[in-house]
């Protein structure tokens, strides 16, 4: 195809080989064919993401979602830019319009230059971004920015060299965990939480009873962590009577380590969705004004409470994910530093380091939760297995041939939850939990009374 101006032959002759094919109108002016030069100058620098409706601009480090309508802007510049080259200084009028600068973004939106995809952010979990540097998590060396790892976030702080001390960041830990095998812990979980990789399937709950170090500990490492890290109402992961809002759950996509503080006495946690944001799968979410999508979460979830959340039912699936950390040292009020945060805030590139080490660390030997944490949340089960103390309190094995009916079975659950002012449930509920522990559901006598084998109620003292 022949074009009538020369600029425009030349601008498809530089256009990238594996972008769209150009055409172009002999007109310079048409909506298309200034939105296809705003595409050609700014293929490399430019993207477009609908599911949450923004643009990103590389800014030689990574991609970051522009606020300022800066594309808009951009567009102005490139129709300007038009006006000039191809106008023989009368160019009409339109090109300089609201609409039309508006049309051009609009339209850019759509080219394959610039469209990308939710999935294709952020997508390699073993590369975190620090101040100009990519690293690799699973060697821990650093390699220059490269906008095709499609990377949007970085950390607060650059990274110091291996072997960096940190004086203040250890004497703080060994202060607020003495157990040196705890501290290790949370240098590997740290570390852990550096990746995108979830496949401990774990949740960390920070048990303390204040003035504990815990909440600085935390606060610390999400700062360093920067973008990778976000503050989520706890709400969102306690039980509630209404379902919250979609973009609750959007909020927390493409995150690393998401962290809720504060848990209230007497709340119960939202089992189902804390199992499904831990355990790998599929969520939907949607951001505001925008369209549902599916993600599978990334980030870590670390809650921190003084007081332990109730638990409706102790099953494997809660066992298996979660670790309750127990923050045990009180810090009386003459050691506590109110300059402690900043003194720590000068070594955030030593921590880093020592959180990258732990990220090395876990990758060799896993979380490796030590006993004191094995131990505290054995303990936690334990108090919340309120099917377990009745069993144990009011029932006993009776032999093959016993047989106790669903109806006292219940009778006697209720006293007992009554007694200790605790919700009862139903009966069916009551049967589907011991079927849960391995008893035997069966039908007994001429009535075929339903009731479980082996299990007998202990005779009232």
């Amino acid at each position: 195809m022949q074009f009538q101006h020369p600029k425009l032959a030349e601008l498809v002759a530089r256009a990238p080989r594996d972008g769209l094919r150009i055409q172009l109108t002999g007109d310079p002016f048409t909506e298309d064919a200034l939105a296809l030069r705003f595409s050609e100058r700014h293929a490399n620098d430019l993207r477009y993401l609908a599911a949450k409706g923004v643009w990103l601009k590389w800014d030689g480090g990574r991609w970051y979602e522009e606020a300022t309508h800066l594309a808009f802007d951009l567009a102005r510049q490139s129709c300007r830019e038009d006006a000039k080259e191809f106008g023989n200084g009368k160019p009409p009028p339109a090109v300089s319009a609201a609409k039309t600068i508006a049309a051009v973004e609009r339209m850019a939106k759509a080219d394959r230059r610039h469209a990308t995809t939710i999935e294709q952010w952020d997508a390699n979990d073993k590369l975190i971004n620090v101040d100009r540097q990519t690293l690799d998590l699973q060697t821990g060396e650093g390699r220059p920015p490269n906008p095709e790892d499609c990377i949007t976030k970085k950390t607060a702080s650059a990274v110091a060299p291996p072997g960096t001390p940190h004086p203040v960041w250890s004497a703080f830990l060994e202060r607020v965990a003495p157990d040196p095998e705890l501290r290790t812990f949370l240098q590997r979980y740290v570390g852990y939480c550096c990746t995108g990789v979830t496949n401990e399937h774990k949740f960390v709950f920070a048990y303390g009873t204040g003035a504990n170090g815990k909440s600085t500990f935390i606060n610390t490492v999400a700062s360093i962590l920067g973008d990778y890290a976000t503050v989520a109402d706890v709400a969102t992961f306690i039980a509630a009577s209404t379902e919250r809002h979609p973009t609750d759950v959007a909020k927390l996509h493409g995150y690393r380590l998401v962290v809720a503080q504060e848990t209230e006495k007497g709340r119960r946690w939202d089992e189902t969705k804390i199992k499904t944001m831990t355990g790998g799968d599929k969520m939907t979410a949607r951001f505001m004004r925008c369209d549902f999508f599916d993600f599978v979460p990334k980030f870590k979830l670390w809650i921190v409470g003084n007081h332990k959340p109730r638990l409706d039912s102790v099953d494997e699936a809660m066992r298996r994910r979660r670790l309750l950390v127990p923050f045990t040292v009180q810090i009386p009020p003459e050691e506590r530093d109110p300059a402690l945060a900043e003194k720590l805030r000068a070594e955030w590139p030593a921590i880093l380091r020592w959180a990258i080490d732990g990220c090395l660390e876990w990758q060799r030997i896993g979380l490796a939760p030590p006993p004191i944490v094995t131990q505290a949340t054995e303990d936690y089960f334990n108090d919340q297995d309120l099917l377990g103390q009745w069993l144990e309190d009011c029932t006993e094995d009776g032999g093959p041939y016993a047989f106790t009916a669903t109806g006292q079975l219940f009778a006697s659950w209720k006293t007992w939850c009554d007694e200790r002012n605790l919700k009862t449930g139903t009966g069916n509920a009551l049967s589907d939990a011991l079927v849960d522990r391995g008893f035997v559901r069966k039908r007994a006598g001429h009535s075929r009374e339903r009731g479980f084998r082996n299990l007998v109620l202990k005779a009232v003292p």
